[in-house]
């Protein structure tokens, strides 16, 4: 009908969804996943290794750091809430619910839920917002102080154990190596 065979069908249909799930801003996770499963006969040996070895690094990471949010009672989605709080508060910027519903794209139940529980742990607290009278501002407490200090203190502790057998030389030329990645991978968004 469009005269194309049915695996170049595949592979269109395919690209295809992987471009609506970019529209849609998903993680760029996701998207990596569903271009390995385009297919590697599209691309070049090496390209689809280093892309497999990426995509097994990442799901690695993050099992570990879920294992030991666990532990903390903590979900992954709480914790990425609290890091965007603490990076907020450390450049001296007010932020509320609508803030992080804009940043992480929740619904307002979603959000309200996530803060409850993060307000029953005593990690964050809303207090009234002196800039807008309509929003509490959300803020981390002593406790969340805490918690992140010795949550940077792990992390620093865990990437210090996954590059143990690296000179320092190495070290700083995986990190460069991993930007010019990081930086194509976002233009290839773009």
């Amino acid at each position: 009908m469009w005269g194309c065979d049915i695996f170049t069908f595949l592979f269109v249909k395919k690209v295809c969804f992987a471009l609506t799930l970019l529209n849609k801003n998903r993680n760029i996770n996701s998207v990596l996943y569903i271009l390995l499963w385009i297919g590697g006969e599209k691309m070049q040996e090496s390209n689809l290794d280093i892309a497999r070895m990426l995509k097994i690094l990442h799901t690695a990471m993050k099992t570990k750091a879920n294992q030991n949010l666990a532990k903390k009672n903590i979900t992954g989605s709480q914790m990425d809430i609290l890091v965007f709080i603490a990076s907020e508060e450390a450049e001296g910027k007010e932020i509320n619910q609508v803030d992080i519903q804009k940043r992480f794209s929740l619904t307002n139940p979603t959000v309200t839920g996530i803060l409850n529980r993060l307000q029953e742990k005593k990690l964050i607290k809303r207090v009234s917002s002196k800039k807008d009278a309509r929003f509490n501002k959300i803020i981390l407490t002593k406790m969340g102080h805490e918690f992140m200090t010795g949550c940077k203190e792990e992390i620093a502790r865990y990437e210090s154990r996954i590059v143990k057998n690296l000179t320092d030389e190495e070290k700083k030329e995986l990190i460069r190596l991993l930007g010019e990645v990081l930086k194509n991978i976002k233009e290839e968004c773009e």
